[in-house]
C-alpha cells in the first residue's frame, strides 16, 4: 500500500504532461512502516535517455541517484520508489520497466494520452513471481 498526497500526484501528472511526448521520471521520498509506504516528497529528475529513446524509456543516472540518496539521508527520509510516465500508453509496466525494477520499491506510472494524464497507478514487484503487482494508492 502506498500513501501519497493528491498534491504530489498532481505534481507528477503536471510533470508528465510537460514532458510529453517524452517519458518523465522522478524519485519518491518518505518512510516505510511495516507494509505501508508513505510518500512525503517527490523529486523530478531529468530523463537521461537519448532524445529518441525518451519517448519509450527513462533512465536515472548514477549521479542523480547519489544526489537523491544524499538528500534522503540529510532529511531523514527513505527512497520508497520512483515514478515515470507512459506517453501514449496505459499506466501498466512494460517489459523494459520489469527488467529495470527492483523489489521493495513502489513504481508510479502516469498514462499521458495526447498530452493529458488520464490515469496514475502504482506497482510493486511480487518477489515470488518476479512480476509487477498492482499497489493500492491511498491519498492523504
Amino acid at each position: 500500500m502506498l500513501t501519497i498526497s493528491k498534491e504530489n500526484i498532481d505534481q507528477i501528472a503536471a510533470f508528465a504532461e510537460n514532458s510529453f511526448p517524452h517519458e518523465c521520471c522522478g524519485i519518491l521520498f518518505g518512510s516505510v512502516a511495516e507494509q505501508q509506504k508513505i510518500v512525503r516528497e517527490i523529486m523530478s529528475v531529468t530523463n537521461s535517455c537519448g532524445n529518441n529513446e525518451r519517448m519509450y524509456h527513462f533512465e536515472i543516472t548514477p549521479e542523480q541517484m547519489l544526489r537523491a540518496e544524499k538528500y534522503a539521508v540529510k532529511n531523514g527520509l527513505d527512497i520508497v520508489g520512483f515514478y515515470h510516465s507512459h506517453p501514449g500508453f496505459a499506466a501498466i509496466p512494460s517489459d523494459y520497466d520489469l527488467h529495470c525494477a527492483f523489489p521493495v520499491y513502489s513504481y508510479i506510472i502516469a498514462s499521458v494520452i495526447e498530452g493529458k494524464t488520464l490515469e496514475v497507478r502504482s506497482w510493486t514487484i511480487n518477489i515470488a513471481s518476479k512480476l509487477f503487482a498492482p499497489e493500492k494508492i491511498i491519498y492523504n
